[in-house]
Parts: structure tokens; sequence; C-alpha cells
């Protein structure tokens, strides 16, 4: 938790750029379908890098937040969510405190009022890292349920 602090946007653009530059030049890659999967932390670095990053062309991101806030100077993901050019799909756990359900509805409505593909589907049952292998019941409860 100390280290994530220290984490600035600028400098998770410039490490998941790279990361993007490399598949997209992979043979075994194909760029037109580079997306990007986040899970706590991780949904917060995919949605700032769909605003960012063209080559991102789709995200699909758990039970995070903090996209409310910058890391560092500039502004916040959210601050930047007129720039995002893909489609966007975010799954929240109705017990989750880490993404408040305002921000949730804030969140919605800044997207919807944008015109952006998004979805946000939140899991009854479901706290914070609710696909993590030690919340492996949960996880069966939320499939069963579909």
């Amino acid at each position: 938790m100390k280290r994530g602090k220290q984490l600035r946007d600028a400098e998770v653009e410039v490490d998941v750029n790279a990361t993007v530059d490399y598949l997209a030049d992979h043979p075994s890659v194909d760029a037109k379908r580079l997306g990007i999967i986040g899970f706590c932390m991780g949904r917060r670095v995919a949605y700032l890098m769909a605003e960012l990053n063209p080559q991102v062309r789709a995200v699909e991101a758990y039970y995070g937040g903090n996209i409310m806030v910058p890391w560092g100077d500039g502004p916040s993901p959210y601050e930047l969510s007129e720039r995002l050019h893909c489609p966007l799909l975010f799954h929240f756990g109705a017990d989750d405190t880490n993404s408040a359900p305002t921000d949730r509805e804030k969140l919605d409505q800044e997207l919807t009022g944008l015109g952006k593909d998004h979805e946000l589907h939140t899991q009854t049952g479901a706290d914070h890292a609710s696909m993590n292998s030690n919340n492996i019941e949960v996880f069966w409860k939320l499939a069963e349920c579909k």
C-alpha cells in the first residue's frame, strides 16, 4: 500500500504505453483487438489508459476506485472522461466501499451524458476483490446467479 501511494499517473501512462507498444508490434497479437482488463488498482489504470492511448480498444474493469482523484499533478481519470475512445465494462461489488455508490452513479451519469459506450454492473453480495481466488465462494455464488 505504501508503494502504491507513490504512483503517479504520468509514470503509469509511460509504463502502460510501453507495454501496449510492445504488444501492438508483436506478431502474435492483433493490434486492432487490444484491450485491458483491470482489477482493483488495475481498474483505475485501465480506465485511465482508455482515455490516453487510442491503441486500447476495450476495457473491462473490476471493483476499483480512486478514479475521482489524480495521482500526482494533472486531472483525475474521471476529469478526462471526455477523452474515452473505447467501450468500457465495469463490475462493482454491492458491498464494496472502495468505490462509493455515489461515485458509481456519478460515473454512469457522466459517461451517459458524454455518449460513451459503457456498462456498469453491480453484483449483489459481492465485496471488494470478489474475483480473488481467496474469495472463490463469492465468485461461484455470483456465477450461479447468471
